[in-house]
Formats: structure tokens, sequence, C-alpha cells
């Protein structure tokens, strides 16, 4: 019998307990008023439109995917809305499990165009790997915004189980916070995809 996917919440549970901040008091608390949910969503489609009037010179994003088909696809605005993120003067992190060739090509790209700015990692190992189709994430900073996919399946644009937590409501979020610190553990145990 196949093992159930383990719920978001139980992931960040587990990541607070074994974070060096539990013993401070870093626990999940109900999230708070404001989370917008989308049973079913596509990143480029759903998140741009939220996101593109606060992403400034100012913002950071770190971005998890797995194989990359919203980089890649040919007819998938996602691509679009990152060079105008990065042109507006923010900086990306974008994680990647296996991505694709055409994936590649096209990260290598804004990588070249956006020196400093646009950087792209491979997570190594297995440590990560109960992310590769599950709680995909774009985190950003200046201004405090989060989009979760609760499971991303390979070679599709299309997510399930999306949460996006809007600024003012993501520092209000423990969620926020524990997956900023996700994040901070993949980009240290990942490699630059281009030199």
């Amino acid at each position: 019998m196949k093992e159930p996917k383990p719920t978001f919440e139980e992931i960040l549970k587990e990541i607070a307990e074994c974070s060096p901040l539990a013993d401070e008091g870093l626990r999940l608390s109900s999230p708070p008023e404001g989370i917008q949910r989308y049973p079913e969503a596509q990143i480029a489609t759903t998140l741009n439109p939220l996101v593109v009037d606060h992403v400034n010179e100012r913002s950071s994003i770190v971005i998890l995917g797995n194989d990359g088909p919203n980089v890649s696809e040919p007819d998938y605005p996602w691509k679009v809305y990152l060079k105008e993120w990065l042109e507006a003067g923010s900086e990306i992190s974008y994680l990647m499990f296996d991505p694709s060739e055409a994936t590649k090509i096209i990260l290598k790209e804004l990588s070249d165009d956006f020196p400093g700015m646009f950087r792209a990692y491979k997570i190594l190992g297995d440590r990560f790997d109960r992310y590769r189709t599950c709680q995909h994430f774009a985190l950003f900073q200046n201004p405090k915004m989060l989009w979760i996919e609760g499971e991303h399946l390979p070679e599709t644009t299309t997510a399930s189980d999306c949460s996006f937590f809007p600024e003012g409501v993501a520092e209000r979020s423990m969620d926020y916070q524990v997956v900023s610190l996700l994040a901070q553990r993949m980009l240290q145990s990942a490699e630059p995809l281009f030199s």
C-alpha cells in the first residue's frame, strides 16, 4: 500500500521541529485570514496578476520547481513574467530538481541577460526529494508574499491545492517564516546551474 502524501501542515511542522529556531518557540499557528486558495492554478496566469504591481527593485524572489515546463513551454507566459520582474529590478533565485534541457536553455538566457540578478540552482541529493511534486513555492521579500502549490506533477504547468498569501497576510503567517527557512536550506545545499 502506498504511503499517503503528507499534508502541507505536516511538512511545515516537521521543518519547524527540526529547525534551529524550534527551541525558541517556532510552532505552527492557525493560518491568518486573507489567504487566497485555488483548487487548481497555473503560476503564470494565476500568480502574476496577484503580484505584478508589487514586484519592484527591492524585491527578492525564491522559486522552487521540478522540471520546468512553466519555463520552457513555448506558448506559456511564465518566462515573460520572470523577465518583467527582472526588468523591474528584482532578484530571482530559481531552484530546480530536474530541469529539462529546454528549461536549462531558457534559464541560461535569463542568467546571461540579467547577471547577478537571476540565479538558477539544481537541488542536490535526496534530502528534499519529498518536494519534487508537492509544496513548490514562490517566496517574495520586499514586500513579503507567498505562493504555495500543494501538488505540481512533472511535465505540466497546472498545479493543485494552491494558496496565495498576499502582502499584509504573509508577514503574519508562520507558513511564510517556515517556507523562508526551507528556501534558505535548499539554497545552501544546491549548486548553481551556470557559472
